[in-house]
């Protein structure tokens, strides 16, 4: 009894050898992020290096008082030839009103890590293209950072004059000491602001990983808010806010950058795993049908 013949399936071409340089493109962009929610930890073990990183470059800078404080009046200086000088009138304001300045301390410190933590472990089951964009772009900016940091070191309000500004983390929120202490933290890394421009990354990735309008909105006020705080509780001046919006656009460049040329370089077969297991399945499956029922054309 002859059967229908068995509809043709394109046999995946065998993948060809690409160089190291391009196996980690495709490898850290695209291959990873096909993973189920157990390649999260090997996320973590992805981000362990940039972290120590920064504990190295804090250690260079911790010698650079003088020069930090240098560096912060020359911001001073331009800012006021640019009638930026803002913060010390903002913060003034705003220490007339006790749950304000609550509210700011509370921005500030919940708002940065807590904040991008969350938004990694959302879209990585929401959006894994999304997770990596923002992933690399966190990576990417933070390199950045990390060089300005170590060779332009700058004192925050706070430390520049704590008689104009009030420290109003380190006076006001026993928090800020656990989350932030000034023992594993950088002091002296002011620009650009990471508090800013990492709110910026997570709110431009939900947005575009979400169509929910609540968790939209919410992902766009953070960064305005997060704006407020920095200079209001004197950790920031308002130029490190411009730089740290210019870092992020960096990093977020970047990281699309960087997916690009893994797509670029990725053969189909790998960039689209799932539809080469089902392709290879469903020509396995039809060849076996026909061979037992003993088919002819």
């Amino acid at each position: 009894m002859a059967c229908t013949s068995a509809p043709h399936v394109q046999t995946p071409e065998p993948i060809p050898q690409y160089s190291a340089l391009r196996a980690a493109l495709v490898g850290y962009s695209l291959k990873i992020g096909v993973r189920g929610w157990s390649g999260f930890g090997w996320q973590i073990v992805l981000l362990l290096p940039p972290a120590l990183l920064y504990f190295y470059v804090r250690d260079l800078s911790a010698g650079q008082e003088r020069e930090a404080f240098e560096n912060a009046a020359s911001i001073v200086d331009l800012q006021k030839s640019l009638g930026l000088d803002w913060e010390s009138t903002l913060q003034q304001q705003v220490l007339e009103s006790d749950w304000l300045i609550a509210a700011m301390n509370w921005v500030y410190i919940y708002g940065h890590f807590p904040v991008i933590v969350g938004s990694l472990v959302l879209l990585f089951g929401l959006s894994r293209r999304n997770f990596i964009t923002l992933r690399n772009a966190l990576v990417i900016s933070g390199a950045i950072g990390l060089v300005c940091f170590a060779l332009y070191p700058v004192a925050p309000p706070r430390l520049f004059d704590p008689n104009v500004f009030f420290d109003s983390l380190g006076e006001l929120s026993g928090s800020y000491r656990i989350l932030q202490n000034p023992k594993v933290t950088n002091q002296f890394a002011a620009v650009p602001s990471f508090h800013v421009g990492w709110n910026v990354l997570v709110a431009v990735t939900v947005w575009r990983a979400s169509h929910f309008r609540l968790l939209r909105i919410v992902a766009v006020t953070f960064p305005l808010l997060m704006m407020a705080a920095v200079v209001l509780t004197a950790n920031h001046w308002m130029l490190d806010i411009v730089a740290g919006l210019s870092v992020a656009g960096i990093g977020i460049l970047g990281a699309k950058g960087v997916e690009r040329l893994a797509n670029r370089f990725a053969p189909q077969s790998l960039a689209h795993p799932l539809a080469t297991a089902t392709a290879t399945g469903l020509a396995v499956s039809a060849s076996q049908t026909c061979l037992i029922k003993d088919c002819s054309s």
